[in-house]
């Protein structure tokens, strides 16, 4: 078919290569609003000095944006699981600024389910409580921190 009409198989293609280089994610907007919002939400949480994860590995090992936007969805994943429980004012402070990362990344990428990590879900299962909760959720939101700032760094042209 396309041997007796170039014109119109070079105009498809074309289209489709505009139509797919779109970007997933809208990054400015994702950007702009972790600083107006977000980032003021977890200075004052206060969390500095609370926890310290730089003798750990990376939890942000890619310098690519929509890969970094990956790592936090997946860790507000996680950080839901671990706080379903939680019944403190200062727990559900933190619970309020990690829907807001999620509900950020979920609003301005085209496919938020594209996001979510293939290989393994953060699983909700209500079974054994494991002690350490409070500190694995202190330890989560020093990761997104880091996650964040990673991401800040990366898209500062």
């Amino acid at each position: 078919m396309c041997v007796n009409r170039p014109a119109v198989c070079v105009t498809v293609m074309l289209l489709l290569a505009v139509a797919h280089s779109k970007r997933a994610c809208d990054y400015s907007a994702i950007i702009s609003t972790y600083r107006a919002l977000i980032l003021v939400e977890l200075q004052n949480l206060n969390l500095t000095g609370t926890f310290d994860i730089s003798k750990e590995k990376d939890h942000c090992p890619s310098e690519k944006v929509h890969r970094i936007l990956r790592y936090i969805y997946n860790m507000t994943q996680i950080f839901s699981c671990l706080s379903e429980s939680q019944r403190h004012q200062h727990a559900d402070r933190m619970t309020k600024v990690v829907g807001q990362m999620e509900q950020l990344i979920t609003r301005n990428c085209r496919k938020p389910e594209r996001m979510a990590n293939r290989r393994r879900k953060a699983s909700c299962k209500p079974g054994k409580k494991r002690k350490g909760r409070q500190r694995r959720r202190m330890k989560m939101m020093g990761m997104l921190t880091n996650c964040w700032q990673r991401l800040l760094s990366v898209t500062a042209y």
